[in-house]
């Protein structure tokens, strides 16, 4: 007697995405699994004794309807790339099923919902590919018919290889984890409506193997698996081979609360690309019939925050009445474009040190209309006592717009003798009367005696000022900023700042182990009709529920896994928003490296809880939120590939 044995490490898997002729084939891992129940019903009695003291005890059963199958295995997440099919996932079908209707788009190697593409590759610095929920909000989404081929690694000299088909599957759950030492894995599970054995014949093409439609068939290799759709036109399997395993032990966990701050450029007044001398023979220089002079060019350059530098410009008087000089903020920066006019507001900061006797100085913007200075704003500060005083001109020092005060004044001890002013305020309009037109200055006044607030330009006293008082500048800014934000410290020309956010905290944790899942909570509608057995319809979407934990090591380092506990018990919210990135395989080298990165903007945390063991750590448990209650923003999911 030969007996046919069949081990689950030749078992092949493949996924026929419904109503689609697409097959793919999914390497899956040990430990598979596929069952279908029956619901049944069972009549008992339940009698007294009669006259002989008999009583009747039996039972009778009926099957009422078939409960759903259920299917299960896991695979690692595995990135893929080939000039043909670009970036993608080996088990991208089986998220695809997950987040929507999975219809694929094999031209553009797009899964959409009608017309609405949510899986597919992008350029996000580098290529990936990408995944996201916003089609999910469906009472059904996708379906597949899965077979699982027994003994098809090995089929032997058999005409026929036993397969078990479960029809209209559906992807419930999906499970991301990624312990310290082992790769990352992926466990799926889901429904389908009945479980089918079917044979997987063999042959030199489909007519001779007698496969039909909607069938699997082996080609005579005994390896290239076939699929026949509903018109009997034949497709070879699709099989993505990848190399790319991904790393647990290289995940990297962004993790932050609050509102961050924009990401900005800056730009620099004091550029080498636009040095020039003025002295008191220039008479671009010669306002108001005032002269200003300096003792040195104007030269790139910037102090470093809180230090000294020869790189600034220095007005000082060589004779009384010396105490102002202005910057054209076109031709004194390198890019000489005009700032935009009456709208944006701009964030300007300079540092100053006063010289001798002097103590006041006052920052400005202007326009330089006829060779008369209009539309005046900016601040006037006490260097001394470091505070600002509330300069308030005439409204006919304006032109036709009238007073326009700064807002988000600063005056900081920026140490030896520096100290660092800024305010925000719009820019100047431009001129558009010659010789001036396009120019927009800074003006620069200092004065050794209280300062005129009311006086439109000039607010100090020229006689007051002797030789050798003044101020050294350095350091000037001009950096787009949103209205309300905190200025922050000087950056040098072209370099990214950031606005700050009260409330923004960043947390600087390094995970030791975690997981994600994803659940649908599918449930399968099934008719009652009396007097058959019943067979499930279809499913029916739920709660979308994705959450999750992460495990890391107690440390007291700034922002670290302590500071997380400590400000999630001080500080007991209805509900805390944090951002979490996973970047699961993100600690390599090179932006090639493979990595899924998976990111949850909207997430509410639970109290950590401690693990008492040789080295005492934190599980932190999440759930990830939408937006808002209708949105669909809970995960975005992105593979890279090593090109």
């Amino acid at each position: 007697m030969a007996d046919q044995l069949y081990f689950s490490r030749d078992t092949r898997v493949l996924i026929r995405l419904s109503g689609q002729s697409h097959v793919f084939e999914i390497p899956v891992l040990d430990g598979y699994s596929f069952s279908q129940a029956t619901n049944s019903s069972e009549i008992t009695l339940n009698e007294m004794a009669d006259s002989d003291g008999n009583s009747r005890r039996a039972r009778q059963m009926f099957n009422d309807s078939l409960a759903p199958a259920e299917w299960s295995f896991s695979t690692y997440a595995q990135p893929f790339y080939s000039a043909s099919a670009d970036q993608t996932a080996v088990e991208a079908p089986l998220w695809a099923l997950l987040a929507g209707a999975a219809t694929y788009d094999s031209v553009n190697k797009q899964y959409k919902d009608g017309a609405n593409v949510y899986a597919q590759e992008v350029t996000d610095t580098i290529d990936k590919w990408k995944l996201e929920f916003t089609q999910s909000n469906k009472t059904t989404l996708g379906t597949a018919d899965i077979f699982f081929i027994m003994g098809a690694v090995n089929p032997g000299t058999n005409d026929t290889i036993l397969a078990y088909k479960l029809e209209d599957c559906c992807v419930n759950e999906a499970s991301l984890d990624f312990d310290m030492e082992g790769l990352a894995t992926i466990n799926w599970s889901g429904f389908g409506k009945q479980i089918k054995e079917v044979d997987v014949p063999k042959g030199a093409n489909a007519a001779a193997a007698g496969a039909g439609a909607n069938s699997v068939w082996f080609d005579t290799d005994d390896k290239t698996l076939n699929y026949v759709n509903t018109s009997s036109v034949s497709a070879t399997v699709t099989k993505v081979e990848s190399n790319n395993f991904i790393k647990n032990r290289l995940t990297k966990l962004t993790a932050s609360t609050g509102t961050p701050g924009n990401a900005l450029t800056s730009t620099s007044l004091l550029s080498s690309d636009a040095s020039r001398d003025v002295d008191d023979t220039d008479a671009d220089w010669s306002f108001d019939g005032q002269i200003m002079q300096t003792n040195q060019d104007i030269t790139g350059g910037s102090p470093a925050e809180g230090g000294d530098t020869a790189d600034s410009l220095t007005m000082t008087g060589t004779s009384s009445g010396q105490f102002g000089i202005f910057l054209n903020m076109a031709s004194g920066t390198a890019n000489s474009t005009a700032l935009a006019a009456n709208s944006t507001q701009f964030m300007y900061s300079a540092y100053f040190k006063p010289l001798g006797n002097a103590r006041y100085v006052s920052f400005q913007t202007r326009q330089l209309r006829s060779g008369q200075p209009n539309h005046n704003r900016g601040v006037i500060v006490d260097l001394q006592t470091r505070t600002s005083l509330n300069w308030n001109p005439t409204a006919s020092s304006d032109g036709n717009t009238g007073s326009q005060n700064s807002t988000n004044i600063t005056v900081t001890d920026a140490q030896n003798g520096w100290t660092r002013v800024s305010f925000h305020n719009t820019a100047p309009p431009v001129s558009d009367t010659a010789p001036y037109v396009g120019d927009q200055y800074l003006a620069f006044y200092f004065g050794t005696s209280s300062p005129t607030l009311t006086s439109a330009q000039n607010p100090f006293s020229a006689s007051n000022n002797a030789a050798g008082d003044g101020i050294a500048i350095a350091g000037i800014m001009v950096q787009p900023a949103t209205a309300g934000t905190t200025p922050h410290a000087f950056a040098a020309a072209g370099e990214t700042y950031t606005t700050s956010s009260s409330n923004y905290v960043a947390y600087d944790v390094t995970v030791t182990g975690g997981s994600i899942n994803i659940n649908n909570n599918i449930t399968y509608l099934t008719p009652e009709t009396l007097g058959e057995v019943n067979v499930p319809l279809g499913h029916v979407t739920g709660t979308r529920n994705v959450s999750g934990s992460f495990n890391c090591y107690i440390n007291q380092e700034t922002n670290g896994s302590a500071d997380l506990f400590k400000n999630l018990t001080d500080s007991i919210e209805v509900t805390n928003d944090f951002d979490l990135t996973f970047g699961i395989g993100d600690g390599g080298t090179g932006n090639n490296t493979p990595r899924v990165e998976m990111e949850l903007p909207n997430c509410h945390f639970e109290i950590p809880t401690h693990s008492i063991e040789d080295v005492i750590s934190l599980e932190t448990s999440f759930n990830a939120l939408p937006s808002n209650i209708d949105g669909k923003d809970e995960l975005t999911v992105k593979y890279v590939s090593a090109e």
